[in-house]
């Protein structure tokens, strides 16, 4: 059970121990506390699972482009959240290099270490056994961290200013419960889709936070509709009441596990136990997240960034991304060096692939190469 915190600091929660060749992780929350701008729905909140599939209907239309905003405004917020985060490393080892992930929708912390330690899917284990640390963390609305308005709290901006705060704490090295190891020099960030959108956006605004960026699971094309569609969503506190009940109607899910594979997998290089594992362990989405993702043109950033996605991405690539990626050198103009893969037999979720080791490499051969001391 995590510990709950009556002040303003940064406390470990538990300690996983390591077996030879392993990494170790420290559990710990983070409290943030500040103003950001939020946008206003125009719409009213969900009531039922109709009101929510007759919005899919109209944000999926053929015509959606030409209607109103679902938003009419925004207006400044207070954000007093606690954020849940693992930091890990190689034993015996203090960090030189941190990678901060931020994972996508439909998952929480544990998409960047899935299956457990000793998975081949388990990307903190290839991070770590190149030689880096790795912070994740929940993203708002997941695994351990606030539950928050999905309506106006749970937004792309707000969340990359989470994702900034988080950043700051590791470049200051203010994380208490980490005092025992030194203070890293370099910080860079990968993200998967929605994380990606986020540290898009994060190095858009803030050019100089970052030493290197990877963006999986993304291209600078707008995410498809294929994601409203494909999910079919409902409200997650009727789909899962013994789980999500007490969310409020803007968090929403998928209710069945082709949907999943839909959104996420290329068959038949999965496993379908892997399907069914993620199923039992996805988390909703809020419908403002979904709503305010954008691409933020990051010309003043002028570090390593990367764009690797699956061959067959749905999300991104409407289920092809060749030739798809390299448009992205616009959107980072300035990056030395901007790089693109396509990781073949994949879709969406490349952690979740057979082939997810080979991803991993490219991720950190880049990092090595460019940004690693």
């Amino acid at each position: 059970m995590r510990q709950s915190l009556a002040f303003l600091s940064i406390l470990p929660l538990a300690l996983t121990h390591p077996t030879k060749q392993s990494y170790q992780c420290i559990d710990f929350d983070v409290p943030l506390t500040f103003q950001a701008p939020s946008l206003e729905p125009a719409f009213p909140p969900f009531k039922s699972h109709y009101d929510s599939v007759a919005f899919l209907q109209s944000i999926s239309s053929r015509t959606s482009s030409d209607g109103p905003s679902p938003y009419k405004g925004q207006k400044s917020i207070d954000v007093d959240v606690s954020i849940a985060a693992q930091f890990c490393f190689p034993p015996g080892r203090s960090p030189t290099t941190v990678q901060i992930l931020s994972h996508g929708l439909g998952f929480d912390h544990k998409y960047w270490a899935f299956g457990g330690e000793n998975s081949e899917y388990n990307y903190v284990k290839a991070a770590t056994a190149a030689g880096f640390s790795t912070l994740s963390y929940d993203r708002l609305g997941t695994g351990g961290s606030t539950k928050g308005d999905a309506y106006t709290l749970s937004q792309e901006t707000i969340e990359m200013e989470i994702l900034k705060r988080l950043t700051d704490h590791v470049r200051d090295w203010d994380i208490p419960c980490l005092s025992h190891l030194h203070a890293p020099t370099k910080v860079t960030h990968v993200g998967h889709s929605f994380g990606s959108q986020i540290t898009n956006d994060l190095v858009a605004t803030y050019p100089n936070v970052s030493d290197g960026i990877v963006l999986t699971g993304y291209s600078t094309r707008k995410a498809s509709v294929y994601f409203a569609i494909g999910s079919n969503y409902g409200l997650a506190k009727d789909i899962l009441p013994k789980i999500y009940g007490n969310l409020s109607t803007g968090y929403l899910i998928w209710d069945q596990q082709f949907q999943a594979q839909y959104l996420f997998l290329h068959w038949p290089n999965f496993s379908p136990q892997i399907l069914a594992e993620g199923e039992q362990n996805k988390w909703p989405f809020s419908v403002s997240e979904m709503l305010s993702t954008s691409v933020h043109p990051a010309g003043n950033f002028s570090k390593p960034a990367m764009i690797i996605s699956g061959q067959y991405d749905g999300v991104f690539c409407e289920f092809n991304c060749t030739g798809v990626l390299p448009s992205a050198s616009s959107t980072f103009s300035g990056a030395t060096p901007f790089k693109t893969y396509v990781q073949p037999n994949t879709g969406h979720g490349i952690n979740l692939h057979y082939n997810a080791t080979g991803a991993y490499s490219v991720i950190n051969d880049f990092f090595s190469s460019y940004v690693k001391n």
